[in-house]
C-alpha cells in the first residue's frame, strides 16, 4: 500500500495539500507528520488486531479485551501528540534556522530520550498498566534478601496487572536512579515458583550489575549520531525529494521520506546491536545461575 501510495502520487498531492493552507514551515511540517502518522497507524491497525485477536488468542495468550485494545490505542496516539509534536516542532525549527542542525538535533534528541526513561516509570507506563506495591510475604522477603546478598539495593517492587492483555509471564527493571523500579508481571506469580521468580529478577540484577544499559546506550548514541548524520546530507539532496514526486523539497516531507528510505537499512545498521543484546542475555543468564548456586 505505502508501494501504491507512492507510484500513484499520494505523497505529492500530501505536500501540495498541506502546502494550501499558508502556514509556517514549522506548522505545515507538524501537519504532514499528523496526517501521515496517522495514515500510517490505520494502515497497521488491522494487522496488530490480527496478532492480538487471531494469532495470540489462537496460542491461548490473549487477555485483551476489545475495550482495552481500543484505549491502549487512543492514549498512544494521545501521549505520541504531547510528545511528539514540541519535539518534533523543535528538529524542524533547528534544521529551518541552524547550519548544525543535525549535530543539535542529535543532541536534542539524545536529552529527550534520557528524559523519556527517567519519567517513563513514574508517569507513562502507570498511563498503560496497574502498578501496586508488592506485599510483606515470602517473596518480598525473598527479593530483598536477593538484593543484599548481590549488593544491589532494592526499594520499589510492583506488581502489574499483565493479565489484563495477556497470559505471559514477565518481569523488568525500569528507570534509572531514583525513579527505578522492579516490575513483577501477576501472570508470573501464578505460573512459577518462588525461587524460579527469585531467579528471574537475578538475571534482571545480572543486566545492571554488568553494566549491560550504559553500553545499550552508547550504542544508541552512535545509532542516532549515524542517523541524523545520513539525514544532513538526505534533506539538502533534491534527488530524494524528486524520487518520490515532490517538487517542493521540505525539511517535513524530508524526514519523512528518510525514514521511508532509511528502514530497509535499519535492519543492516541494527544488526551490531541485536549480537550485542544476545550476548548480554546469556551473560544474565550466566549471573543469575551463579547467583541462585
Amino acid at each position: 500500500l505505502t508501494i501504491a501510495f507512492w507510484v500513484l502520487g499520494g505523497f505529492a498531492v500530501l505536500d501540495r495539500w498541506t502546502l494550501s493552507f499558508g502556514y509556517s514551515p514549522v506548522h505545515t511540517g507538524l501537519l504532514l507528520f499528523v496526517v501521515f502518522g496517522a495514515l500510517q497507524s490505520l494502515l497497521s491497525l488491522p494487522f496488530e488486531w490480527h496478532n492480538t485477536f487471531s494469532l495470540e488468542a489462537k496460542y491461548g495468550f490473549n487477555k485483551t479485551t476489545v475495550g482495552t485494545f481500543i484505549m491502549d490505542r487512543v492514549k498512544g496516539a494521545i501521549l505520541s501528540a504531547v510528545l511528539g509534536l514540541p519535539l518534533g516542532a523543535l528538529v524542524l525549527w533547528l534544521f529551518e534556522t541552524q547550519p548544525l542542525a543535525a549535530l543539535y538535533g542529535w543532541l536534542v534528541v539524545t536529552a529527550f530520550s534520557l528524559l523519556v526513561s527517567w519519567a517513563a516509570p513514574v508517569f507513562l507506563m502507570p498511563l498503560f498498566m496497574k502498578f501496586t506495591p508488592l506485599e510483606d510475604g515470602a517473596l518480598r522477603e525473598a527479593i530483598l534478601a536477593l538484593g543484599q546478598r548481590l549488593h544491589f539495593p532494592v526499594q520499589e517492587i510492583y506488581l502489574v496487572d499483565g493479565s489484563r492483555r495477556s497470559s505471559k509471564a514477565n518481569a523488568f527493571f525500569t528507570g534509572f536512579g531514583k525513579s527505578k523500579r522492579i516490575a513483577l508481571f501477576d501472570t508470573l506469580l501464578v505460573g512459577h515458583s518462588q525461587d524460579e521468580i527469585v531467579a528471574v529478577l537475578a538475571h534482571e540484577i545480572g543486566h545492571a550489575k554488568l553494566k549491560h544499559v550504559p553500553q545499550h546506550l552508547v550504542v544508541g548514541l552512535l545509532q542516532t549520531a549515524l542517523l541524523f548524520g545520513l539525514l544532513h546530507f538526505a534533506l539538502h539532496d533534491t534527488r530524494l525529494y524528486a524520487a518520490f514526486g515532490v517538487g517542493h523539497p521540505s525539511y517535513a516531507m524530508g524526514l519523512i521520506l528518510f525514514s521511508l528510505v532509511y528502514r530497509p537499512w535499519s535492519v543492516l545498521l541494527d544488526a551490531p546491536l541485536q549480537v550485542i543484546t544476545r550476548r548480554h542475555e546469556f551473560e544474565a543468564d550466566s549471573f543469575a545461575a551463579r547467583a541462585m548456586g
